[in-house]
């Protein structure tokens, strides 16, 4: 199938979604009255097709060196050794390497459970400190550097160093670079090939925080290969890797290096790791990853973010592990958590530069290995308690019920019902009429009615919902689409292309302008599957 936003050619007919640019292949048209696809103009403006969100797509499968946006990513993650022919594993190669295909198991090794003593490295500036900091680590006289080996090579840290640039390379604000100086040893019978660095190497900051082998490599003074490293039979392979870290309160680290067929290696570099904070809520799993809430906390100020006029955030620990034995595990949890108090209202996550451990849409889980991290959401100053809910399409959803963080609270009976087929249900639960909202005004002789209204989805998917094309306000004859200023304004604005969550509620505010005289009116719902006109009460 051929995408008709970027061209590019689809190898499987009914993909939902582009490979190239991950936009909708397939689209849902509202419905009309006589059943087939809508194409009246509304307000001047043909409507889109309202469409299952492309926030959540299938789960997909693919080899290391395929990268697709908007997507749960699982990843092979082994080393490979070529055979005396020089031939390599499919993982290498390109050829197709499934998840469901056998994985040899990671060698054994500590845990991050207990406590794992560091190598001794001292700075040469000054005394080496219980954070990281600026300048070169030399392992300590009389001491040996740390080594790891398995059943194929050894790898050996000299030493390493912090620092705040490399060359024009320039780290993220409140980062630094951690520049690693390797020994690698074939001690194998063959060539041993690594087919991408940064699907392997990791630093394992505080012992829960992955970070990645960065692009900054290629100005290190001696950089190695981040994509494919091969060490000859026989021979050693020596260089630096650069990682970044953050600038403050680093108090351990540890390099990790991942073969699920030859075994894994732990080298700890500097301070201790200690044991795992005790959870508030789960663990749960889902299958491919297993999630539990660390702590929940509410404040005004977010590292130098503070939260607007009549709103503070919600920050909310995570320990994240992937279950996938053998592979990497990258998803974006931004895009498939979401915070929902018991009155139904949702909150989506905030990303913050100013928030230290945030997890972000380039999350990665390693295979046995619990990774923590921080999520942001605004909220308003006073709310019913709260439930955070991942949900990763074709999993389980997981739901962790908050503790203490507010009453319970009430739903109620609407007043206008409207069924969708079998992807949701809408209902009205209220309607109110308002001056103002926020510093938006009506014009002269209108005022603002505000609908509240309840979602509940029976699909698998998100579905991604055109407030102005789907959810109409009549005045007799006359159709009165949404306000878009007014919308966002509201505390809880069914903003256009919202998204309702799978197999969830979602409650939300739709406002129009309408005649202060007038008291009867009805809405017009134009569904996925079916269309509908309802009357609502006098107000």
């Amino acid at each position: 199938m051929i995408c008709p936003s970027c061209g590019y050619k689809n190898p499987t007919e009914n993909a939902p979604f582009c490979g190239g640019c991950g936009k909708p292949l397939r689209i849902v048209a509202p419905r009309s009255e006589d059943g087939q696809p809508g194409k009246e103009q509304l307000s001047g403006k043909t409507p889109r097709a309202a469409r299952l969100s492309k926030k959540t797509a299938a789960i997909s499968v693919f080899i290391l060196t395929i990268a697709v946006t908007g997507l749960v990513i699982v990843y092979r993650s082994r080393a490979n050794v070529a055979s005396q022919a020089g031939q390599v594993s499919t993982a290498a190669n390109g050829s197709p390497d499934p998840v469901a295909a056998p994985v040899a198991s990671p060698q054994p090794e500590n845990t991050l459970s207990s406590t794992i003593q560091p190598a001794e490295f001292t700075r040469d500036s000054g005394p080496t400190g219980a954070e990281l900091s600026p300048g070169d680590y030399q392992i300590k006289q009389g001491s040996s550097p740390p080594s790891a080996s398995n059943n194929a090579t050894s790898l050996t840290i000299r030493d390493f160093r912090v620092v705040s640039s490399l060359g024009d390379q320039q780290p993220a604000p409140r980062h630094a670079f951690l520049v690693v100086s390797t020994d690698w040893n074939n001690i194998g019978p063959i060539p041993y090939m690594v087919p991408g660095m940064v699907d392997h190497l990791f630093l394992l900051i505080q012992g829960h925080r992955p970070a990645t082998v960065s692009d900054a490599t290629k100005a290190a003074p001696h950089p190695l290969p981040t994509d494919s490293l091969t060490i000859a039979t026989g021979s050693n392979v020596s260089g630096d890797y650069v990682f970044e870290i953050p600038d403050h309160g680093v108090t351990g680290i540890q390099l990790f290096f991942i073969d699920t067929d030859k075994g894994n290696m732990r080298l700890p570099l500097f301070g201790s790791i200690s044991s795992s904070q005790r959870a508030v809520a789960g663990p749960l799993d889902d299958g491919l990853v297993e999630a539990a809430v660390l702590a929940e906390k509410e404040t005004d100020l977010v590292g130098d973010a503070q939260a607007p006029s009549g709103q503070k955030y919600a920050e909310v620990s995570l320990s994240m592990r992937g279950l996938s034995q053998g592979n990497l595990v990258r998803f974006d949890p931004t895009m498939y958590s979401v915070l929902r108090d018991s009155d139904g209202y949702q909150y989506h996550v905030t990303q913050l530069n100013g928030l230290d451990d945030e997890f972000t849409p380039e999350t990665q889980l390693l295979p046995n290995v619990s990774s923590q991290g921080v999520l942001a959401f605004l909220l308003p100053p006073s709310h019913s308690a709260l439930t955070l809910a991942i949900n990763l399409p074709g999993y389980k959803p997981m739901e962790f019920a908050l503790p203490n963080t507010g009453s319970s609270g009430h739903i109620g009976k609407p007043v206008v019902s409207i069924d969708d087929g079998d992807t949701l249900t809408l209902g009205v639960l209220g309607i109110k009429r308002v001056s103002s909202i926020g510093s938006n005004t009506p014009a002269s002789g209108q005022s603002y009615l505000v609908l509240d209204v309840l979602f509940t989805s029976k699909v698998s998917d998100g579905i991604e919902f055109q407030t102005a094309e789907q959810l109409i306000l009549l005045d007799g004859d006359r159709q009165i689409t949404a306000d878009p200023d007014a919308l966002n304004a509201l505390a809880h604005g069914l903003k256009e292309n919202s998204v309702i969550p799978a197999h969830s509620q979602a409650r939300f505010e739709v406002a129009y302008q309408v005649p202060v005289a007038e008291n009867h009116f009805g809405i017009r719902y134009r569904g996925f599957q079916k269309e509908s006109k309802e009357s609502l009460p006098s107000n």
